[in-house]
């Protein structure tokens, strides 16, 4: 069976567009507020039009409205529609019809709103479950071991491993993940079923997809397990205030990677946190360099101090004014103040693009770590300044140490331990779970539900060069939240252009079997599209396959139609 289609309306106004999703079936529009999708217009009749959609075509009924239904500038009363873009004008209301497919419809990450149930029916039925007596089973079988690994120090994620394990023992054909702050951090289990639910406790949280009959049997035992979730929030705070030891673990940022190299640095950096050699961080700008060097300066106490400069941001004169201070009396109107060494005193201070510095700065600042005190600018007395310092730059400081730019005795104050942060491009399994991450949070702050995000505007996000890194991810997302719906998913179609193109480079240079054979795919149906005039009804004809399993190739690939 093909997977489903949906159809998006959207709705033009002047407050704004405003989007329904519509399965398969028929709906009523006007503005009764009986009709499946209500539209407030005078030009608008009660019940206006009825569109009727079988999952590959589109039907249109004028249903005698005074202002009519208009489609090319034509007017109609009866018309069959190619499930495509199509915009057509209910009086004086513009209406985007748009056919979504299959990887649009289904969520890579589900939502606070969206339950991602399906309005095709299903004609699947249910599978084997635990059904009767499920709940004891799990009880007496799993509960006991589950507890008593709460016992101890837990590792969340081998926690949530063991817990799906249990749950999956018993056959089901359900497909389960547990999310911490809508990070995936275990999943298992594969399903066809287009319906999902989300059991929430805190900051955890249990999302489950199937047959809907199937989600509604296994509802008591998916509460339990959800609870059990939730007794995983406490050891962060309780650990630190039983043990009181010189060392604990503030846990990683959050959404936490999945990407190996990212989480064994920070591995790393545990064991250097409490050391007092110095860290030279190094990435592209918008890696998160600040956010690595706030984790070392937690996971050693952060109750010390926390002082952060960017040295690309200012002059030479003003910049050695923020690092060592003023002292009173230097010029008329200027006040005394204490530099950034100072203010870090017994602390950590971060400064950021350090290959940017004059070469007479850095001799400063040599002079600051090797005497440990500082002379604030005009002064001759020494103020304590025992910090520990970590740098980052995205310059590569060992060309300019042999070429004289830097300062090859600081160089190696500073590159104890350097530190490589991979790009954003190179952790593609990171994408989804920060860009919820961001997009949730700036819903929340808006005074929206978070919808989730599609499986295909996630293949769109991965494929994505991102040279900005994660900053310029965040910064995508807050712009998608602006003109997000309450409640409503993240579609390509709502990204900026340059995000919904695929990434040729990393396409072509895919040499795997799968990679040729997409590549082949891909030319083989941009032909037929070609060779159509774009019309996939006709070109799916031709290739021999139903329309809506060409809508999903042509999603999933990437591919642009005209």
């Amino acid at each position: 069976m093909a997977e489903p289609v949906q159809l998006q309306l959207t709705i033009r106004g002047l407050n704004g567009d405003r989007r329904h999703r519509l399965g398969v079936g028929r709906h009523q529009l006007g503005t009764h507020q009986d009709c499946d999708v209500a539209l407030q217009d005078p030009t608008v009749s009660r019940r206006h039009l009825q569109l009727e959609f079988d999952g590959e075509r589109i039907w249109l009924q004028d249903l005698g409205s005074l202002n009519g239904t208009w489609v090319d500038g034509r007017r109609i009363d009866r018309m069959e529609l190619s499930a495509e873009q199509t915009e057509i004008r209910l009086g004086e209301v513009p209406v985007r019809i748009e056919a979504l497919g299959g990887a649009e419809v289904r969520l890579a990450v589900a939502g606070d709103a969206a339950t991602g149930e399906s309005v095709v029916p299903s004609i699947q039925p249910p599978a084997a479950t635990w059904a009767q007596g499920g709940v004891a089973r799990f009880s007496l079988r799993h509960l006991p071991g589950l507890l008593d690994r709460l016992r101890g120090q837990v590792d969340p994620v081998a926690y949530a491993q063991a817990l799906l394990g249990a749950l999956h023992e018993g056959g089901n054909d359900l497909a389960y993940s547990v999310l911490h702050d809508r990070a995936v951090m275990a999943s298992v289990g594969q399903t066809s079923g287009s319906s999902g639910r989300h059991w929430r406790q805190s900051a955890w949280s249990l999302q489950v997809v199937g047959e809907e009959a199937e989600l509604q049997q296994q509802a008591p035992l998916l509460e339990i397990a959800s609870r059990l979730l939730a007794l995983l929030d406490p050891p962060a705070e309780a650990d630190t205030a039983a043990t009181r030891g010189p060392r604990r673990d503030v846990g990683l940022p959050s959404p936490q990677t999945q990407n190996a190299e990212l989480a064994g640095l920070y591995a790393q950096a545990k064991v250097v946190a409490d050391s007092q050699i110095g860290v030279l961080i190094r990435g592209e700008t918008g890696t998160g360099k600040e956010l690595f060097a706030r984790y070392l300066h937690a996971q050693a106490g952060d109750e010390r101090p926390w002082i952060a400069l960017n040295c690309a941001a200012l002059p030479e004169d003003l910049l050695e004014a923020e690092l060592f201070g003023i002292d009173k009396g230097i010029a008329t109107g200027v006040s005394e103040r204490a530099g950034c060494f100072e203010q870090a005193d017994g602390g950590t201070l971060f400064l950021d693009e350090v290959g940017d510095m004059a070469a007479s700065t850095q001799a400063k600042i040599l002079r600051v770590l090797q005497e440990k005190q500082v002379l604030r600018v005009g002064s001759q007395r020494a103020r304590p300044a025992r910090v520990r310092l970590i740098a980052a730059t995205h310059c590569d400081l060992d060309a300019m140490v042999e070429s004289g730019q830097f300062r090859r005795d600081l160089y190696h104050r500073l590159a104890d331990w350097t530190v490589e942060l991979p790009a954003l491009r190179q952790r593609r399994e990171d994408v989804a779970n920060l860009a919820a991450h961001f997009l949730s949070a700036e819903m929340r702050r808006l005074g929206k539900r978070f919808g989730g995000l599609s499986e295909a505007a996630v293949a769109r996000l991965q494929g994505y060069g991102w040279p900005g890194n994660v900053r310029e991810l965040e910064r995508e997302m807050l712009r998608c939240a602006l003109f997000l719906q309450s409640g409503e998913a993240l579609l390509t179609g709502h990204l900026q252009p340059r995000f919904r193109q695929p990434s040729l480079p990393d396409e072509t240079a895919d040499d795997s079997l799968k990679g040729q054979l997409l590549q082949a795919e891909r030319k083989i149906i941009s032909t037929a599209l070609a060779q159509c005039d774009g019309d996939v009804k006709v070109a799916a004809e031709r290739l021999d396959c139903g329309s809506s399993t060409l809508y999903r190739r042509i999603d999933l690939l990437g591919l642009r139609m005209r």
